[in-house]
């Protein structure tokens, strides 16, 4: 088994003390309430003891199923169960979470293992739980602004004071090239960049010399800015010693994927064009980014404040009190580092 969460979360540069101060991630205070809402949850002696049946917005357990799902974060506690409409699919989605949490077969039936364990009879959930809640607690605070990209949600956004201003699909490395657990900063944008392929790349790239872009250049593999580039039009340096970095692609078709796992490693980002103005926007840089993508033009801008950015192996996540679960792309597991 992999270890669930790992990451030395550097500090970038020391100028991010002034236009960056820090702050807590909103999933810090999101888990911390939801292991409280739990453990009051199966502390209650009176609470309703849930039986199985047939998911039917008539049955009089029905109620009480959806009171349970919503104290234990995996409906919106807004979710009106005495309305005369009950959502039976997202009650169907939100025991298919529990199941996917719990490593119980993903049906969304209410079945006798999944009775058990919301009758808090399955500690694992508090559990998962908790070691999610402490590995946000070990992050500590983070920047006023960064980009957290959540791998296995296939995911990034781009957080300003503590909530989303922009969200956007990914595409990480594929299981056997996978993208690392890191944090750093982004320090240029470069538009229309030339790819320059890494040498564990040239047995299956250097047969396409002459096509494709793809040319040598002083004993270098490199492939010319175009509609076939694969770093896209946009890439996004962090100036890692593995050359892991953000950019576009030429395959953007791909983000239609459910899994997205897809990359020799970097992170491919389906709103490219937004990330790059909303970077240069908090570093005070007004570019017309359209004109430079449409007349093709090779263009690198150094970025005065360089933009941190984080990726996390997060199977847990939580929005809006909702827990969401994500599917393990490297068969990684909730283990708890010592």
């Amino acid at each position: 088994m992999g270890v669930f969460f790992a990451s030395c979360f550097l500090t970038c540069n020391a100028k991010f003390s002034t236009p960056f101060p820090s702050q807590m991630h909103p999933q810090h205070a999101q888990w911390t309430l939801c292991l409280q809402d739990m453990t009051s949850h199966w502390s209650n002696t009176q609470r309703p003891v849930i039986a199985v049946h047939q998911l039917d917005p008539k049955h009089h357990d029905f109620t009480i199923l959806v009171r349970t799902l919503q104290h234990l974060h995996f409906l919106p506690k807004d979710s009106d169960a005495d309305g005369p409409v009950i959502d039976v699919l997202a009650v169907e989605n939100a025991l298919k979470t529990l199941q996917g949490v719990l490593s119980l077969p993903i049906t969304g039936v209410l079945d006798q293992k999944t009775v058990d364990a919301l009758n808090g009879k399955n500690p694992a959930l508090v559990e998962k739980i908790a070691i999610t809640q402490k590995e946000w607690q070990k992050m500590g605070p983070l920047p006023k602004r960064y980009i957290m990209c959540n791998i296995p949600a296939f995911t990034m956004d781009v957080m300003d004071q503590g909530a989303s201003v922009l969200h956007s699909r990914v595409m990480v490395g594929k299981p056997e090239t996978r993208t690392p657990v890191f944090s750093g900063c982004i320090y240029s944008i470069f538009f229309n960049p030339t790819w320059i392929l890494p040498r564990s790349q040239y047995k299956t790239y250097r047969p396409l010399v002459g096509k494709d872009g793809f040319y040598m250049n002083n004993g270098m593999l490199c492939q010319k800015p175009g509609p076939k580039n694969h770093l896209g039009q946009v890439k996004f340096l962090t100036r890692r010693p593995d050359a892991i970095i953000l950019h576009s692609t030429h395959e953007p078709e791909r983000f239609a994927h459910s899994q997205r796992a897809y990359s020799l490693g970097c992170i491919r980002v389906q709103n490219f064009q937004d990330l790059a103005e909303k970077i240069l926007s908090c570093d005070g840089v007004n570019l017309s980014i359209p004109s430079l993508l449409e007349k093709k033009i090779q263009k690198e801008v150094t970025l005065k404040h360089p933009f941190p950015v984080y990726a996390v192996y997060h199977r847990l996540w939580i929005q809006n009190g909702v827990i969401q679960y994500f599917s393990d792309v490297y068969g990684h597991d909730f283990v708890e580092k010592t």
